[in-house]
């Protein structure tokens, strides 16, 4: 029945996507494809399809690039942390799977692992790191290195350190012990958040039970407010997730992936042999990330709300602002600002599961009235 239910909603707010509308929001797009790893080892640590795995080795394997930077969480002092590696061994590119719904610092560790980097080197990151990237190689001569292929995540907003740490803490209150690995997400459709603890008890729950904060706004980045870039412009191929109805049911879960230069579309050619691909129309993709695609874009409607709370959003997008647009940014702007409190972010942490969840449905159903 849920389904069904889905699959009418997505037939209900379909949106008719123009040239402009996709190149406006992902940038020129060569081709489109549902897919995920053929290797079954790739897949099931995967927060999607384990494509970006599955691509990187692949490439690796048959020495069309030397290594990858890529982003590993870990454990310190009972806190999840990142950190960007080097890895020049297509085997250790397992220790590095899955999503990392936190903020990182691209900025600070990439260049000087690329200045001492030798080969033909790969780089993943988020949009905001791929556009960082871009502008570093226009300035900086790599005197070893050649970064021949960049991989794009969509993203929508990073969620702060503070609350992957209350998040976590409380999960180790309810097991009773320290944090000993960490997920924010694994499994099929939405999948789940899953935290092994010290005393062996692995505590597991549907990915909302973290998502909905950030989903909400809550404890998000402050530079996410500025940005509109959803599926990365500045990459070769970018990866993301498809929430459309029709694939809930679907017993493997897909990658989203646009292919977006002419490195791109050779390199993904070379790989397509560990993927079970399928090209679909790029309208598709943008129809399974729509709400989120769309409120991120529209910088034009935070600017205005933000000056309400005495923030200062420069508005780069001029996007036409309907009155979903405004009470949608005032939300957002009303969310980010409260959770930057020391004495209210504790009251949006200890609020019901229920009423949050009925907070969300309200956000998303104005979001799909636009």
């Amino acid at each position: 029945m849920s389904s069904l239910l889905l699959k009418l909603a997505d037939r209900l707010t379909r949106k008719k996507w123009s040239a402009g509308d996709i190149n406006r929001l992902a940038g020129p797009v060569r081709a489109s494809f549902l897919a995920y790893a053929a290797e079954e080892k790739i897949r099931i640590n995967a927060a999607s399809g384990g494509c970006v795995t599955a691509v990187l080795s692949s490439l690796m394997k048959a020495g069309h690039i030397d290594g990858a930077v890529v982003c590993r969480r870990f454990i310190t002092d009972r806190r999840v942390r990142t950190k960007f590696e080097l890895v020049t061994d297509p085997e250790q590119l397992y220790r590095f799977q899955g999503s990392n719904y936190i903020s990182t610092s691209f900025v600070r560790e990439v260049p000087d692992l690329l200045l001492k980097a030798r080969g033909k080197i790969a780089v993943v990151g988020l949009p905001c790191d791929i556009a960082f990237l871009t502008e570093f190689l226009k300035r900086t001569n790599l005197p070893a290195a050649e970064v021949v292929l960049k991989l794009g995540l969509f993203c929508g907003r990073t969620p702060t350190k503070e609350l992957v740490d209350r998040f976590t803490d409380k999960l180790c209150r309810q097991g009773g012990s320290a944090l000993n690995s960490f997920n924010f997400r694994r499994g099929a459709w939405r999948g789940s958040v899953i935290a092994e603890l010290s005393n062996g008890i692995k505590v597991k729950k549907p990915s909302i039970y973290f998502q909905i904060y950030p989903n909400l706004y809550f404890f998000t980045e402050k530079k996410c407010l500025f940005c509109s870039d959803h599926f990365c412009r500045n990459c070769d191929i970018s990866f993301g997730d498809i929430w459309l109805g029709e694939m809930k049911k679907s017993p493997l879960k897909y990658s989203s992936v646009l292919v977006k230069t002419p490195a791109g579309e050779k390199f993904f050619r070379l790989v397509s042999p560990d993927l079970n691909i399928k090209e679909v129309p790029v309208e598709k993709i943008m129809e399974g990330q729509k709400r989120a695609a769309l409120t991120h874009y529209n910088v034009s409607a935070r600017s205005r709300a933000a000056k309400l709370f005495g923030i200062r959003i420069p508005d780069r997008t001029r996007c036409r602002i309907s009155v979903y647009d405004s009470i949608i940014a005032f939300i957002i702007l009303f969310n980010y600002r409260i959770s930057c409190s020391e004495k209210l972010s504790g009251i949006i942490l200890s609020l019901p599961a229920p009423l949050l969840k009925l907070y969300l449905y309200f956000f998303k159903g104005l979001e799909s009235l636009r």
